[in-house]
This record gives structure tokens, C-alpha cells and sequence, in this order.
């Protein structure tokens, strides 16, 4: 009857949810913390932190920049994986006169737009890109000149995208002087400032009733935090204005979710901003 059995629907919740692509994001966040766990101890938690913050900032690079950085973050061990399972090689017809045009705010790929007048330069695939920033070239790259890697497209979408709004918090936080990690212990939070005491996430679901649904069943790492903030994307807010009002009255009132604050992330970055030193908080 082409409907899916519940047994259908159990291995697809298993492998990370219901769409096709949720179920490759999850093999690939699999294959990430297998392939890092293999270095053991602290190497493991330093190695997955470089990864993502591969992906987030150099989700376009050329492959002798990409040898650098892993070789810089003692990655060579996991560079037949890293090629081979997490990029795919930029295809011709994703440049613009021959040259991959780099997206000025999230690092990725601009790709050709019908449009030719008024995208000429391209459009970034990015969700948190479209809509809400003119599309702008940061730079060319030739790929006569080194062979020109892309991140897959479930990468781009669920880790770059989110990256965004995460490596804003954690520079402005490096900026200010604070001690902030990102992507402690593996993923435990997205930053987390002078240790245990801020556990900071931030989110971009497009729906506050489904993260608040979420979030009511487990707050994930943040539970391990003194402090726990959820960092929501401006751009969401500036689509919804009610949208942390509507995530906070779904979110339990008792138990682990209640402990939560909400911000924006402009709102978190301003706390940070005024925070001489974290453990004064």
C-alpha cells in the first residue's frame, strides 16, 4: 500500500529521523565521532572541535589549505576519511566564469542563479543565508590553480548553516577575553565559557513548538552546565516575533527544560560583551 510499517518507522527514528536527509546527517555524524574516537582520551575531544569547526568556517577549500589545517590540528590519521567521506569535489557547473565564488558571510560555495541580473555573482544555498543577506563574494577561487573541495550537502545544511550563529558566540567570546571552548567533550554544548559554569546552545529550527518539544524530552549536554543558556537565531525572531515567546510557553515548567534561559543570539553576544571575566557571573 506504499505506507510505511511501524517497523519502517522505528528504524528510521533509530537512524536519526524521517527524511532522507536527516538519515545521512546522522551516518555522517556517526562516521565523525567513530572516526575521532579512534585517537583517543583528549585528542578525541580536540579532534572532533576542529572538525566541526572545519566545516563551519571552510565548508569551500582548496585541498592544500585543507592538508594544512590538518596537519596544524593533528589530523593527518583521519585524512583518507575526512576527504573521502565528508567533501565532495566542486563540479563545473557550480562555478561562475570558471571560478568558485565563496559566500562573504557563512564561507561556502555561491552557486549559479537563473537570475543572471540580479545573481550574477551567484546565491548562497545556506538557509541562514537566503532571505536575509545580500548575496556577496568574499573571494574567487581557480580551481586550475588547487583541486577545489566542497563540504556534502547534509553537512551544509545541518552543521554549516547552524555554524553561524555558533562561531559568532564563541569569537566574540576568544574577543573578550573570556576562556571559551567550542564543542566541549564532543558536543556536550555548542560554547561553553570558563568550564562548566555558562553551557551555551544555539538554535535555528525553524518551529519553537518542535525545539520546545524537543527540548522537553532532553536538553542534551546543557544538563552538565551551572548555567544554561539557548542562544535562538535573530533571523528567526526577525521572521517570527513571537517565536521565543511561543518556545518559552511550550517548554515544561518543571524538570530540566525549565532551567533553561532563553536569548537571541544579539542578546547573548551583548552578555558576553559585558562579562570582564566568566566566573564572575
Amino acid at each position: 500500500m506504499r505506507v510505511p510499517t511501524s517497523d519502517c518507522a522505528e528504524i528510521a527514528n533509530l537512524s536519526g529521523g524521517f527524511g532522507e536527509n536527516n538519515v545521512i546527517e546522522h551516518r555522517l555524524y556517526t562516521e565523525l565521532c567513530d572516526a575521532t574516537q579512534r585517537l583517543g582520551g583528549r585528542r578525541q575531544h580536540k579532534a572532533y572541535t576542529a572538525l566541526r569547526e572545519l566545516f563551519g568556517r571552510y565548508s569551500l577549500i582548496g585541498q592544500r589549505q585543507l592538508f594544512d589545517y590538518l596537519v596544524d590540528n593533528d589530523l593527518t590519521p583521519l585524512q583518507g576519511t575526512i576527504i573521502d567521506r565528508f567533501f565532495d569535489l566542486v563540479p563545473d557547473i557550480w562555478l561562475i566564469d570558471g571560478l568558485a565564488n565563496r559566500c562573504a558571510h557563512c564561507g561556502t560555495l555561491m552557486r549559479p542563479h537563473p537570475n543572471n541580473r540580479l545573481l550574477a555573482q551567484g546565491r548562497c544555498p545556506i538557509r541562514q543565508c537566503i532571505g536575509h543577506e545580500l548575496p556577496k563574494v568574499s573571494e574567487k577561487l581557480d580551481p586550475n590553480e588547487d583541486i577545489l573541495r566542497i563540504a556534502k550537502p547534509q553537512i551544509l545544511t545541518y552543521w554549516t548553516g547552524p555554524a553561524i550563529d555558533e562561531l559568532k558566540i564563541f569569537d566574540t567570546a576568544r574577543q573578550n577575553g573570556l576562556d571559551a571552548e567550542l564543542y566541549p567533550e564532543s558536543d556536550l554544548c555548542d560554547i561553553a565559557i570558563n568550564e562548566k559554569a555558562i553551557g551555551i546552545d544555539a538554535k535555528s529550527y525553524t518551529s519553537p513548538v518542535t525545539l520546545a518539544l524537543r527540548l522537553n524530552r532532553s536538553i542534551g549536554g546543557l544538563i552538565y552546565y551551572r548555567r544554561r543558556i539557548l542562544a535562538v537565531s535573530d533571523r528567526l525572531i526577525e521572521d517570527n516575533p513571537s517565536y521565543i515567546s511561543a518556545l518559552k510557553s511550550t517548554l515544561d515548567k518543571k524538570g530540566d527544560a525549565a532551567s533553561l534561559e532563553i536569548m537571541s543570539v544579539s542578546s547573548v553576544i551583548e552578555f558576553l560583551k559585558k562579562i570582564p571575566y566568566a566566573n564572575q557571573t
